[in-house]
């Protein structure tokens, strides 16, 4: 979730097209788009889209997407009685590529749903479509809560971007006992959508944010930043994919990390494992320790959880440590239990109800969704990122240890509220 909200507007053309389609479903029509497959909506392949980064910065995050969903759907087989086909299609990690992907799903392809995007910018962009083609888009990654609003269509199965940031401030404060920090971050609604409700909830307790550096996207090195950074108890920073890989090395190269920890704002794409295991040894092991919050724990001993780790580790060719790849399987089941309440019935308006009105438990734990609201109940994990040396099959690696399970149970689409 990186670039910064970008709203795409549907043609005219395109828009009568999608009308007539809508008129044509409520009539029982099995023409035009996917939202026109109403009525006996029951038999035949289910067609899902999946619009995910498989080029551009964040390509990294989106091939473990794509194989999580997948897999998913593959372990899943047929759903009452119906077989899933996703069609994949890349976002590019622009909007206007994530919006053209869903119009071809929908117009083309006459999928049910769609899966995904995950930056800010292209959910806007696919949002807006999807809301004139009454098409559920199920988000498996966090949103900011107005992505959520005045959108009946968006099924935020990864709940919002208040959650994981607003339990991390009230952890970093009231259990590790830092007073003062600094922080760091891209200059974008999705640096900001992290990092406000993290510096809200800090604050409210008593703690004092030094500095903000909010950060260019396209910046070469973070030296400027960094070194001008007075001292605090910690640095909170968030930097995904390959900016990440640059501000891990330039902290200990300069020496900063000899007088200020780094911990994450959100852990997506900064502290998850294939950061660590894309850096040179000497500084992947001084990350080893660093906090983050999210919204999976590989420790989870259930055995939805084992079940998910067996199945996409040969995939992913080591034990799955983050919701980058639970995420997706999450959404995948959260979609099964919403056709599994339809009886099949995949029609628009029946599948959205069904899926929001149902409990699912997987591998994140229990999912939930509160009467009017599309955003997930989830339970948030407070974690550190850990070296695992070569065993059996698994090649040395990183992952995350579950330091506190039990503070951040069921917490509502709003964030925390400490006590």
């Amino acid at each position: 979730m990186r670039k910064s909200s970008v709203v795409i507007a549907v043609s005219l053309i395109v828009a009568l097209v999608v009308a007539v389609g809508v008129l044509a479903a409520a009539c029982g029509s099995s023409s035009t788009s996917s939202s026109a497959a109403s009525g006996a909506a029951t038999t035949g392949t289910i067609k899902v889209g999946h619009i995910v980064n498989l080029t551009g910065p964040e390509a990294a995050v989106g091939a473990i997407q794509s194989k999580c969903l997948t897999e998913a759907f593959k372990q899943m087989g047929p759903i009452n009685g119906r077989t899933v086909e996703i069609i994949t299609e890349d976002a590019q990690g622009q909007a206007a590529p994530a919006v053209d992907a869903a119009r071809k799903l929908v117009e083309s392809d006459h999928v049910v749903a769609i899966f995904g995007p995950t930056e800010i910018g292209q959910k806007v962009a696919v949002a807006n479509y999807l809301k004139s083609a009454g098409i559920p888009e199920i988000i498996y990654n966090p949103s900011p809560p107005e992505v959520l609003q005045g959108n009946k269509w968006i099924v935020g199965s990864g709940g919002t971007t208040l959650q994981q940031p607003s339990c991390m401030g009230d952890y970093i404060y009231g259990k590790v006992g830092y007073r003062t920090i600094n922080t760091l971050t891209e200059d974008n609604s999705g640096g900001r959508a992290f990092t406000d409700p993290l510096t809200q909830i800090f604050t409210k307790l008593g703690g004092k944010v030094l500095k903000q550096a909010w950060v260019p996207e396209s910046v070469g090195s973070f030296a400027p930043y960094l070194t001008t950074l007075p001292h605090a108890d910690a640095l909170l920073a968030w930097e995904p994919g390959g900016a990440g890989i640059t501000l891990w090395t330039e902290w200990l190269n300069l020496g900063i990390s000899k007088t200020m920890p780094m911990d994450a704002i959100f852990h997506g794409g900064f502290t998850d494992a294939f950061i660590p295991m894309s850096l040179p040894k000497n500084v992947a092991t001084a990350m080893v320790g660093a906090l983050a919050a999210q919204a999976y724990s590989p420790e989870n001993p259930s055995p939805e959880n084992k079940a998910f780790i067996d199945a996409i580790t040969p995939v992913l060719g080591y034990p799955p440590s983050d919701d980058g790849a639970s995420g997706p399987w999450q959404a995948a089941l959260v979609f099964q239990s919403g056709v599994k309440a339809t009886n099949g019935d995949t029609s628009p308006d029946k599948l959205l109800a069904g899926i929001l009105g149902s409990t699912t438990v997987g591998p994140e734990g229990t999912e939930t969704f509160a009467p009017g609201v599309q955003a997930a109940t989830k339970s948030v994990y407070i974690e550190k990122v850990a070296f695992v040396p070569a065993a059996g099959y698994a090649p040395d690696h990183y992952t995350y240890t579950t330091i506190d399970s039990t503070s951040y149970k069921n917490v509502s689409p709003k964030g925390f509220t400490p006590k």
